[in-house]
Parts: structure tokens; C-alpha cells; sequence
């Protein structure tokens, strides 16, 4: 696979942002460039490509969602001792690489198959897909746990 293209980011002023922004947004939309908007020297602002917003948006939900799950993970320890504690993370650990891995096997075979297949980066990508196994498997633990009985 090849590596991911490093973006180009260009600077301009405020004024040299002003007089040439349609063809900033046509270079932005068309070739993937950055470019940095400063005022006085001082960088205020960003023109980037909707892949990039999308990513940042996509990274802040799974921060909330990881942020979630730590939460009800604090609770399902609610009266553990600590052995049974860092056994059960160190089992989550175990299990996280092997997701990773797992992520990582299945990214590499898309990717080898049709190149061309993604724009996003192969991290970006490994995530998703590690993120869709969790969702996954969640789903299987709710509902093995919901037979046995037991709160999720």
C-alpha cells in the first residue's frame, strides 16, 4: 500500500485570503490543500477540505463514546476487589489487541484488493473498522447478558 500523501498547507493574509477566495476553495475542493489565514502574522483561521472536518467530527465521537464506556465500565467495578479488577483489564487488553490486529488484517486486505478503495488514512481506517467490531460485540454481550439475566 502506499503511504498517505502529506498535505500541503499554504499560508496567506487576511487581505491575500480576501482577494483570491474563490480560487482558495477551488484549490482547497480540487487538490486537498490547507490553507492558514493570518491576521498580523498570527495564524486565526483555516481553510481545509470537508474530509478533514469530517475526521475531527468522527474523532470527538469516539472520544464521547470511549468516554462513555469508561463511565460504565467504572461502574461495572462498583465493589470489585483490585486483583479481579486488573485481571478483567488486563483480559480487556488482551482483547483490544486482538481487535486491533483483527482491524488491521481487514484494512490491509481491502486496501490490497482495490487500492484506490479509501481516501482516508490507514489509521483512520483501522479505527473505524475497530470501532464497528466493538459496536459489534457489544450488541452480543447486551444480548448474552440480557439471556443470563444480568444488568448491561
Amino acid at each position: 500500500m502506499a503511504a498517505p500523501k502529506t498535505p500541503v498547507t499554504e499560508t496567506k493574509t487576511v487581505s491575500e485570503a480576501r482577494r483570491t477566495f474563490s480560487e482558495t476553495l477551488n484549490r482547497v475542493r480540487e487538490s486537498d490543500v490547507r490553507v492558514v489565514v493570518e491576521k498580523s502574522g498570527i495564524p486565526v483561521a483555516a481553510v481545509v477540505p470537508m474530509s478533514v472536518l469530517r475526521e475531527a467530527d468522527d474523532r470527538e465521537r469516539r472520544r464521547q463514546e470511549a468516554m462513555e464506556a469508561l463511565r460504565q465500565a467504572q461502574a461495572g467495578f462498583t465493589g470489585v476487589s483490585e486483583e479481579e479488577a486488573e485481571r478483567e483489564i488486563a483480559k480487556a487488553l488482551d482483547e483490544i489487541k486482538q481487535e486491533q490486529r483483527l482491524a488491521r488484517r481487514i484494512v490491509s486486505a481491502l486496501t490490497q484488493a482495490n487500492p484506490d478503495l479509501f481516501t482516508s488514512s490507514e489509521e483512520f481506517l483501522v479505527s473505524e473498522v475497530r470501532h464497528l467490531l466493538r459496536a459489534e460485540e457489544a450488541r452480543a454481550l447486551a444480548d448474552t447478558r440480557a439471556r443470563e439475566g444480568k444488568a448491561v
